[in-house]
């Protein structure tokens, strides 16, 4: 179990603006840990959290699962 992180890219960042805003989005693409297929192509309703800088994200918005410590 874990808590859910969305960090958005600069384009999305808004000078931090961003931070707080709500979104639903669908999983299209494979992680960067290489899973190819992680996607359910569900969606999902995310918060945005923090910042992805440029150019890891680009344009996108990274989705994540900060796993919790017992």
């Amino acid at each position: 179990m874990g808590t859910r992180i969305a960090a958005a890219s600069e384009v999305i960042w808004d000078d931090g603006r961003a931070c707080g805003r709500k979104y639903t989005v669908t999983c299209t693409g494979a992680t960067n840990d290489g899973v190819l297929k992680p996607c359910t192509r569900k969606r999902v309703n995310i918060t945005i959290t923090d910042l992805c800088p440029d150019p890891v994200c680009q344009g996108t918005i990274d989705l994540s699962l900060k796993k919790s410590l017992k």
